[in-house]
């Protein structure tokens, strides 16, 4: 009996202890985005022996965001650089940009699909806000004393953004160009996840001390904590589902 390939698959996403598992899906929820040791793989959901691989990252890929006009990706690795590149033709690479001089923990887009905000674990600083097309500064990323681990930007007009890090603090951005706007301390261990609800009316922040707060996406102020005494573990990343009818964490 001879042995017949029938399909290569790709492999899953790449784990540290510890740190939450980047994913990204497409606007269309057709494809998911991952990090791979040096590749970003994008694999398609109802079909997952179909992907494509992007393999210009000299260096070990963290994370992949699609942009929400769907024709592009950003992936950042531990040199802190983030690529950006198409994702519907050939994979070629549309601009490569240094962001910090550490390793990049998550990246997010603005609803327009021109700026994207990188974060992660610098030197001199935590983040920094570009334009996705020529990599211009397009705002600060400032108020932490630690490393950033996750962000977030609202969709909607006016924009904003949110930052957790390990210093226990939410910061959230007034923009553009983005800028400090105010610091929230109401988790009591590092921040883990940050995320606006899809009409941008909510922002969620999760972290190690197992508590979920919910603010106001428009003016960040604190409304209140989901559960009131802390979930069954650590949470690592959080999803705000369609009308804010369900939080989803990990």
């Amino acid at each position: 009996m001879s042995i017949k390939a029938e399909a290569i698959w790709a492999p899953s996403p790449s784990t540290n202890r510890g740190q939450p598992t980047q994913l990204s899906s497409d606007p269309k929820g057709e494809r998911i985005a991952y990090a791979n040791n040096k590749s970003i793989f994008l694999r398609s959901i109802d079909h997952p022996s179909q992907s494509t691989q992007y393999t210009s990252h000299t260096t070990t890929a963290t994370v992949a965001r699609f942009s929400p006009s769907g024709y592009y990706v950003a992936s950042g690795d531990i040199s802190g650089t983030v690529r950006v590149w198409d994702c519907v033709g050939e994979g070629a690479t549309k601009g490569e940009y240094p962001i910090i001089s550490g390793r990049i923990n998550d990246l997010a887009w603005d609803g327009d699909s021109q700026r994207i905000i990188a974060v992660g674990d610098g030197k001199e600083k935590f983040g920094h806000c570009i334009t996705a097309d020529s990599g211009n500064t397009v705002g600060e990323i400032s108020g932490h004393s630690s490393q950033i681990n996750s962000v977030s930007v609202r969709q909607q007009r006016p924009l904003r953004a949110a930052t957790g890090s390990d210093d226990t603090s939410l910061v959230f951005y007034h923009g553009a160009p983005f800028k400090f706007n105010t610091s929230l301390r109401k988790h009591q261990r590092y921040v883990y996840g940050v995320a606006f609800s899809p009409d941008g009316g909510t922002l969620v922040s999760v972290g190690a001390d197992k508590r979920i707060w919910l603010y106001d996406g428009k003016t960040g102020e604190a409304k209140g904590e989901i559960g009131g005494g802390g979930t069954y573990g650590e949470c690592l990343r959080c999803v705000v589902g369609e009308g804010f009818k369900e939080v989803c964490y990990e």
